[in-house]
Formats: C-alpha cells, sequence, structure tokens
C-alpha cells in the first residue's frame, strides 16, 4: 500500500506540472462532480475513466515510466 501511495504521489505531481494539465484536470473535476450531483452515475463513471486516462497520459509523457511497464 506505501508503494501505491508513491506511486500516485508521483503520478499526480508529474502530471500536474504543465499548467494546461491542471487546468484540463479542474474542468474534469468539475464535470465528475456535476455528474454525481446529478445522479447520473454511468456519466460520472465514464468522466471519471476519462480523467483517470488523462492524467495517465499525462504521466507516460513525462517519461517517468514506460507504457509497457505495467
Amino acid at each position: 500500500v506505501k508503494h501505491l501511495h508513491e506511486y500516485l504521489t508521483s503520478m499526480r505531481t508529474v502530471s500536474l506540472e504543465r499548467i494546461q494539465r491542471q487546468e484540463d484536470a479542474l474542468e474534469e473535476h468539475r464535470e465528475i462532480v456535476k455528474a454525481m450531483e446529478e445522479r447520473c452515475t454511468e456519466e460520472g463513471e465514464e468522466k471519471a475513466r476519462v480523467h483517470v486516462q488523462k492524467a495517465r497520459e499525462a504521466f507516460l509523457r513525462s517519461g517517468m515510466i514506460r507504457s509497457d511497464a505495467e
């Protein structure tokens, strides 16, 4: 669990280094919360999946980890 926490912290730090990613992530969070408030579970789940995928892509582009190292 400790390693997972360290990995997620690292991923968050690296993926948010770019200002545009920060802005995009904030908007993605707003969309997720809106879907939750409207009780649109499928939409909220899809928006959360897209958000995680975009964060992962930003992390991989940073060069911190290779995409085939899963």
